[in-house]
């Protein structure tokens, strides 16, 4: 029904908002903070250029419990879409307790087809942190099987040389 539809598409643009707002919140802090400079010293030793980090909106999660969830509860993402889409973890909802669960790691933003911020992984940053990759749960605008990291990048060269190279990571996307 268009109802159902109409419900479905504004519950999906609260996701894609909420991937919006962390994105923006994880580049900040890759470009803005003493901890951020860290982890783009890291990605230029990678080879990564700045172009390429502004391309694919890479970002970074400073190592706090209550960095990014306040930023988008304040910005009326509502608490069960942080939790289905995986940027926090509830020990206790109704009393508050939840927090952050990506905490210093380099963040990858994961775009679905057309270009939408749709899920992220996060990279480990420290010594034993484990996983090594973290990636969003699968909620109504991300399932892992269904996306290929830099498609949407790619799309475009893909028609003109009508030939795809696959390739596992996201560093080897990059």
């Amino acid at each position: 029904s268009k109802l159902f539809q109409k419900k479905e598409k504004s519950e999906k643009d609260e996701y894609f908002k909420a991937n919006d707002l962390a994105c923006e919140f994880f580049q900040k802090q890759l470009l803005s903070t003493s901890e951020g400079k860290k982890v783009l010293e890291y990605l230029h030793g990678r080879g990564v250029t700045d172009q390429t980090i502004e391309d694919f909106k890479l970002g970074f999660a400073p190592d706090k419990y209550d960095a990014l969830y306040p930023e988008l509860l304040k910005k009326g993402i509502r608490k069960e879409v942080l939790i289905k889409s995986g940027f926090v973890s509830a020990k206790n909802v109704a009393a508050d307790q939840i927090f952050d669960k990506y905490r210093g790691r380099l963040m990858f933003p994961i775009f679905d087809y057309l270009g939408r911020i749709c899920g992220f992984g996060g990279r480990a940053l420290s010594e034993g942190q484990m996983p090594k990759y973290l990636n969003s749960a699968d909620n109504i605008v991300y399932n892992k099987s269904d996306v290929l990291y830099g498609f949407s990048h790619a799309k475009q060269a893909i028609k003109e040389k009508n030939q795809i190279i696959l390739v596992e990571g996201y560093f080897d996307v990059l």
